[in-house]
């Protein structure tokens, strides 16, 4: 029995789902071929996989997850929300953790983020044990979400990255900033076609903050509407770099600004959990064949594109072409700015730093989720985690 019982938090990453989503119905994101969170929940384990925007920063998804987790409207923040030109207020929801600080079970979370769910668990650490300065003294303090305060009873015992975006990859610095400019511009603009239609219902957007997508509840069926009348929204986007979650992905912001923005708990425990099904052929980096389709067809560009930018002002070089098909392996590791060591079986973890999990070689970047994988394996490899983030002592 593990010497606690805490709730476990699962977040999914760009272009994922969470259980509140129509498409969870079909094709559960964790899963897959079967609900895990439901099969954790059946047998013991308190499970939630809360659905944050697909496609935006992970300032933006930390506060929607707080939100579905205490309850309430969602508040991106006064100072944050004016700074980056959205909307400050989102959807209002239950409290999937009502009591969340209280005493007993419920009075520290672990959280798990898979891809862009490392960031998101990342910010959202950050948020929950220190708060943010500036919206501290930019908000009047009857208004300020307590997401913000410096201080709040809601704590967190672990948090888990699974090929997690931790310091950027390659695969997004690749695209360059035209690039990312590009895509951007396209998932904006068919989030505005189709956001407010059956879609939404089915697969959720998320833009809401951003005028571009309506609440799934509250969305007509047929109401498709010309891309073309949002191209201001998606400038307004795409106006800045942080708080948007396709150059949140380049290794260059991320090293730059968001690493060094966030630090640990002292009273936290941080785990990387890493995969890899690529190898070297010649002079390149490629795929082996029994890759998930996905990171098949992205393995090279991840593992083969090094602008010279990067090796001159990063210092990354051939050490950094491993990859799991969409993130590499020093990109799924903890940050680079952090304190950080390699976990060995059996070893005394300490709270406050990170611990990089053994590179596991059968796994590309969405076997986490459970495409090609044996659900009976996935299941226990899930089951397994949170039995060890749960017998870790709570400080």
């Amino acid at each position: 029995m593990a010497k606690n019982n805490y709730p476990t938090v699962f977040l999914h990453g760009l272009g994922g789902w969470g259980q509140q989503n129509g498409l969870w119905k079909l094709i559960p994101y964790y899963g897959i071929f079967y609900d895990m969170i439901k099969k954790l929940n059946k047998h013991g384990y308190e499970a939630y996989a809360p659905g944050v925007s697909p496609f935006t920063s992970a300032w933006d998804r930390a506060c929607e997850c707080y939100a579905q987790l205490v309850g309430g409207t969602v508040d991106y923040g006064k100072v944050h929300s004016e700074k980056y030109g959205h909307e400050r207020y989102g959807r209002t929801y239950e409290a999937l953790i009502p009591d969340w600080g209280s005493l007993g079970d419920h009075e520290k979370i672990n959280i798990v983020g898979h891809s862009f769910g490392g960031p998101t668990v990342k910010m959202l650490s950050h948020l929950i044990a220190y708060g943010d300065a500036d919206e501290i003294a930019g908000t009047p303090a009857d208004e300020l979400s307590p997401l913000f305060a410096a201080e709040k009873p809601m704590k967190i015992h672990s948090a888990t990255t699974l090929t997690g975006v931790n310091n950027g990859t390659l695969l997004a610095s690749a695209c360059g900033q035209r690039g990312m400019t590009v895509i951007t511009y396209a998932v904006m603009l068919l989030g505005g076609a189709i956001g407010d239609t059956f879609v939404q219902k089915i697969y959720d957007f998320g833009l809401d903050q951003w005028g571009l997508t309506v609440d799934p509840t509250k969305c007509q069926n047929f109401h498709f509407r010309n891309p073309l009348k949002f191209l201001k929204n998606a400038k307004a986007y795409n106006a800045n770099q942080v708080d948007t979650i396709t150059h949140e992905m380049q290794i260059e912001l991320v090293q730059d600004v968001i690493n060094p923005s966030q630090k640990e708990n002292p009273k936290q425990y941080y785990f990387a959990r890493r995969g890899a099904r690529t190898h070297r052929v010649g002079k390149l980096e490629l795929p082996y064949l029994r890759c998930t389709p996905q990171s098949f067809f992205a393995a090279p560009f991840c593992g083969n594109i090094i602008w010279p930018h990067l090796r001159k002002d990063y210092g990354i070089g051939e050490e950094w072409r491993e990859n799991d098909g969409m993130v590499n392996i020093i990109g799924q590791s903890a940050p680079l700015t952090s304190k950080y060591d390699d976990y060995v079986e059996g070893m005394d973890v300490k709270p406050g730093q990170w611990y990089n999990f053994p590179v596991e070689y059968r796994k590309d970047h969405v076997s986490w989720t459970g495409l090609m994988e044996n659900p009976i394996t996935h299941y226990r490899y899930f089951r397994d985690l949170i039995d060890f983030v749960n017998n870790l002592e709570s400080k």
